[in-house]
């Protein structure tokens, strides 16, 4: 017989899954050949350790200890926190009206008016004047710019969700 027949019938015997009559024309077999014996002892040996290993993963594990001893809650902690929160607002509440400000009393005030230079009358002063500098001429021009109408719609909310949703990759079925 081939080794790999022989390991077989050896992991068959081993976990009990042979008849008799097989159990015994399988021991006459190894007995006339000794050199196959050893094969069905190294598989016999491999099938009854993972048979070993499996029923001690399997088997239940002691109960653990007693829950209530992990659970208990030990109050002193959380009760000088709340002490302190509470001592913490006290204080804070009798500080703060001690040091609650004063009325303002509103007194009158008289807006005196001044000369000032003006400026310049118009934009267009500002825009032909070229010792204001870059910048002002830019706020000059951006002040005389007029809005420009677009001649297309803008789109409803909706097709700008599917415009982004396609632009970043993430179009869903709708």
């Amino acid at each position: 017989m081939e080794r790999e027949i022989i390991e077989r019938l050896a992991m068959d015997a081993a976990l009990g899954e042979l008849n008799e009559d097989a159990a015994a024309l399988l021991d006459a077999y190894l007995t006339e050949h000794p050199e196959m014996r050893q094969w069905a002892q190294q598989m016999t040996a491999v099938c009854t350790r993972t048979q070993e290993a499996i029923s001690e993963k399997t088997q239940p594990k002691e109960p653990p200890a007693p829950i209530a001893r992990h659970l208990r809650i030990h109050w002193a902690a959380p009760l000088r926190w709340a002490a302190v929160v509470a001592v913490s607002f006290a204080v804070g509440a009798g500080v703060s009206r001690q040091l609650k400000p004063e009325p303002v009393v509103s007194r009158p005030t008289v807006a005196v008016a001044t000369a000032r230079d003006a400026g310049p009358r118009s934009w267009q002063e500002v825009l032909t004047d070229s010792s204001g500098g870059f910048w002002q001429a830019k706020a000059a021009a951006l002040w005389q710019s007029k809005p420009q109408r677009t001649t297309r719609p803008l789109p409803n909310l909706w097709e700008t969700v599917k415009q982004l949703q396609k632009e970043h990759g993430h179009e869903q079925p709708y």
